[in-house]
């Protein structure tokens, strides 16, 4: 599975044929690539093999703009592979949190070292 990013045509694309099959049952592949395609974004990810389908589905058609405005090499012009972004960078802790998870380390290592002494 190849992740591309979503031109304006593509999206274009997308929403035709979405519209396209918008009384299709949700419950086979097709139904899974209808709710996959509702989510994609501009600039988002969205898989090459959707993109051959939606091109295959307009190549069906009669209509020669149409057919002609969803090649393939047209969706695919200007795309990229997706890149997700970078996962959030984490909190900085202060020098006080570090300071008191290490006293708190250093109490309970005295505590479990110290030898058991009964009176």
């Amino acid at each position: 599975m190849v992740l591309l990013t979503t031109t304006e045509v593509a999206k274009a694309a997308i929403h035709g044929y979405l519209a396209s099959h918008a009384d299709h049952q949700k419950d086979d592949s097709l139904g899974q690539r209808l709710e996959r395609l509702e989510k994609v974004s501009l600039d988002g990810p969205v898989e090459h093999a959707d993109l051959i389908a939606i091109s295959k589905s307009a190549g069906k058609d009669k209509n020669s703009t149409k057919t002609r405005q969803c090649r393939l090499d047209t969706l695919l012009r200007g795309a990229t592979v997706y890149q997700p972004p970078p996962p959030p960078k984490p909190e900085p802790v202060s020098e006080m949190e570090v300071a008191h998870a290490n006293a708190v380390l250093d109490t309970n290592h005295v505590h479990h070292s110290l030898p058991n002494i009964k009176h």
